[in-house]
């Protein structure tokens, strides 16, 4: 396999940071939220510039917004356990 254009590199390295970034989460990293957030990105990108892309597109215009609220979802509960640690 080789890579012939900008937006296959876009494809490979959304793949790649896709599973980097699950396996972050996997092992309870925020910072994987942060990772799973450009793959989302990268992918749209990718999409968008493949024929027949488009049920990509939807699919990752909504994992972002999924990844967004799971982020925030993450950093209050972890807000709540930090002030429940302190008292």
């Amino acid at each position: 396999m080789m890579v012939q254009s900008w937006v296959e590199w876009i494809g490979l390295i959304a793949a790649i940071t896709n599973i980097w970034g699950n396996l972050m989460l996997a092992g309870l990293r925020k910072s994987g939220w942060a990772l799973r957030l450009v793959t989302n990105l990268l992918f749209i990108v990718y999409a968008a510039f493949t024929a027949g892309g488009w049920p990509m597109l939807l699919n990752h215009v909504a994992f972002l917004g999924i990844n967004v609220l799971g982020w925030w979802k993450w950093q209050q509960a972890s807000a709540t356990d930090l002030a429940a640690a302190v008292k």
